[in-house]
């Protein structure tokens, strides 16, 4: 069986090359017409466990979007699988938070109809593991956090302090859109935190 499987992922990673070709020579045709019918669940697990960096989950049947275990391992490996997972999913506390935890930047795909997700709790436990990890994020994740926490509404004084003092150790590695990202969110935040 792990013959098999391991046969079909690298036919799945072949169609995936295949189709980023395509959409770098503008070609229209789409990947849908490529990919194999993908629909065994222990297929997808394996396939999503050993696929990193990859929004795999977006080429799975809508009913392996709406399961649980797929979805926990899918974001797990890649956060940014959550925005292809199930709505039910997006609403889901311990889904969104698993994603959160690899890249806060993925919060953009959690359910805004869901208030409960958003508990202080949540953004307080994320902003502490970040404080801790702030030396080894690229200037892209730490204008990622900030623009998450800015889009939630949720004022951290002590992440922003942090992040801040982060930025400037890096700022000469920062590119044009992360640096104006960064300032804008200061902006947003400058009248209502004391960052100095």
């Amino acid at each position: 069986m792990i013959i098999e499987y391991a046969q079909e992922e690298r036919r799945f990673k072949n169609t995936i090359q295949y189709n980023e070709k395509q959409r770098r020579n503008n070609n229209s045709e789409n990947i849908l017409d490529f990919v194999p019918n993908f629909t065994d669940k222990e297929f997808w697990i394996y396939l999503l466990s050993r696929v990193h960096g990859s929004c795999a989950l977006k080429y799975a049947t809508e009913e392996l979007k709406s399961d649980r275990e797929i979805v926990s391992i899918a974001v797990r490996n890649y956060a940014y699988n959550l925005e292809y997972a199930a709505d039910e999913f997006k609403s889901d506390h311990e889904i969104v938070l698993i994603a959160v935890k690899k890249n806060g930047y993925v919060l953009q795909y959690a359910s805004v109809e869901a208030p409960a997700l958003f508990t202080p709790a949540l953004f307080n436990a994320i902003a502490a593991e970040a404080v801790t990890k702030l030396d080894s994020f690229k200037p892209q994740e730490l204008a990622n956090i900030l623009w998450a926490y800015v889009k939630a509404g949720v004022e951290a004084s002590d992440l922003f302090n942090a992040i801040a003092a982060a930025a400037m150790k890096k700022l000469d590695s920062f590119k044009p859109q992360e640096l104006a990202s960064t300032l804008w969110v200061y902006e947003k935040q400058v009248l209502s935190m004391k960052l100095y």
